[in-house]
């Protein structure tokens, strides 16, 4: 499962099934607009059709690339 957001909202626009581990979406697909900056998750589905969590972090994309935002994976915990 693929599912995208412009950067400016918090809820999925759209999502994407898919049957296999790597596959190409347009941003059309995905319901948002060539050249505007969006979020990209993933999910797994299982035969039951069950979605897991999105993995973390999201990517972010633009009109050049997708990439992990600065700061991402600098996670801290406190007691």
């Amino acid at each position: 499962m693929i599912a995208a957001r412009a950067t400016t909202e918090n809820f999925y626009r759209q999502r994407v099934n898919t049957r296999s581990t790597a596959r190409a979406v347009t941003p059309a697909e995905l319901g948002v607009t060539a050249g505007q900056s969006f979020f990209v998750s993933v999910a797994a589905v299982d035969a039951k059709g069950h979605e897991s969590l999105f993995t973390y972090p999201e990517f972010r994309c633009d009109a050049t690339a997708c990439v992990i935002p600065p700061g991402a994976l600098a996670v801290t915990t406190s007691k």
